[in-house]
Parts: C-alpha cells; sequence; structure tokens
C-alpha cells in the first residue's frame, strides 16, 4: 500500500469513528450555551471527541486535545490545530456533553487520591 492511498483510508477510518461518536454522545443545553459563548462549534466538538485523548476524572470522562495529539494526526494529513485545547467533559452515567471549553493547561484534570478521607492529588 503506498503512502497516499494509507492516509485516505486512515482519514476515512477517522471519518466514520467520528460520525459514530456524533450518534453516541448527546449535548446537554448547558454545554450548547458553553459552545456558544466560548465560540467553539460542533466540529471542534467532534474532533475533540473523535481524536482527543479519554481521561476519567473526578467522575467524568474527559476528551482533552492538546499539543500530543495534534502532532500525531498531523502525520495522517488530519489538522487538528484549530481544534488544540478542547476539553470535552461527557457524563459517565448519561453518555451526554456536560460542557465544553478551551484550556491548554491539563494539569488540572489530574486524577484524585484518597488517603484518609482526605483527597491528593496524583
Amino acid at each position: 500500500m503506498n503512502d497516499a492511498k494509507g492516509a485516505v483510508d486512515i482519514a476515512l477510518a477517522f471519518d466514520k469513528m467520528r460520525e459514530d461518536l456524533r450518534d453516541e454522545f448527546g449535548l446537554t443545553q448547558h454545554a450548547a450555551h458553553r459552545m456558544q459563548a466560548r465560540g467553539i462549534g460542533r466540529e471542534g466538538l467532534e474532533a475533540a471527541l473523535a481524536y482527543g485523548r479519554e481521561i476519567y476524572a473526578r467522575g467524568a470522562r474527559i476528551f482533552a486535545l492538546g499539543r500530543k495529539e495534534v502532532a500525531r494526526y498531523a502525520r495522517f494529513g488530519i489538522n487538528l490545530e484549530p481544534f488544540a485545547g478542547i476539553q470535552v467533559v461527557v457524563s459517565v452515567d448519561e453518555g451526554s456533553v456536560i460542557t465544553v471549553y478551551r484550556n491548554h493547561d491539563f494539569s488540572h484534570i489530574r486524577k484524585k487520591k484518597y488517603f484518609g478521607g482526605a483527597a491528593l492529588a496524583a
């Protein structure tokens, strides 16, 4: 398989994955308002869900699209630079998008460890 055909195949597979994710997650009214207020479009939301790293923290799933993801998918011809820093918080119970925001600092989404009833940063 040549490189051009391989890149096209990968891009098509990612497009299919994005369609599946779009159907999987509902959008709360709060998330829709936050997206509008923060200037984050549907395409940014879908990019974070499809290509972002998935982190379980504070009782939610967080999809975060950072520098590493942007660089990784750039090798396949997928430009995620406009969406860098988008983070999507998804309810674990309902699977709906709770909120969407942009923050390039991922340190705030570290998991917490509990020791003797007190939360400690991981």
